[in-house]
């Protein structure tokens, strides 16, 4: 495939995938959490704190808080090292009160 074919493939691609879904920007939030970079940051700390590797926590993405009864719940992804120093993946729902994490699970 010579490099004229390919920019209309990609120019096809690039139209298509614009054109998907409504236009408008995904839900917004004003809630009492403290969001940073797409990451709960009291879950980010909460993390950092109770690791066994503090250094190697990175947080990859967050949902948006959501209240549930007396709390606000969101599920965080976070990478980082186990005990053992390989990389793992972890995904855990923190319960918020008050702007600090309550619960785990």
């Amino acid at each position: 495939m010579g490099y004229g074919a390919l920019a209309v493939l990609v120019l096809i691609l690039f139209k298509v995938c614009s054109s998907v879904g409504d236009g408008k920007k995904g839900p917004s939030y004003d809630g009492p959490i403290e969001m940073i970079g797409g990451c709960c940051f009291k879950c980010f700390s909460y993390m950092k704190r109770s690791a066994n590797d503090p250094d190697s926590i990175e947080c990859m993405s967050s949902t948006l808080p959501v209240k549930e009864g007396a709390s606000w719940t969101t599920t965080t992804t976070f990478r980082g090292k186990n005990a053992f120093g390989a990389k793992v993946l972890s995904t855990k729902k923190f319960y918020l009160q008050d702007n600090v994490v309550v619960d785990v699970k």
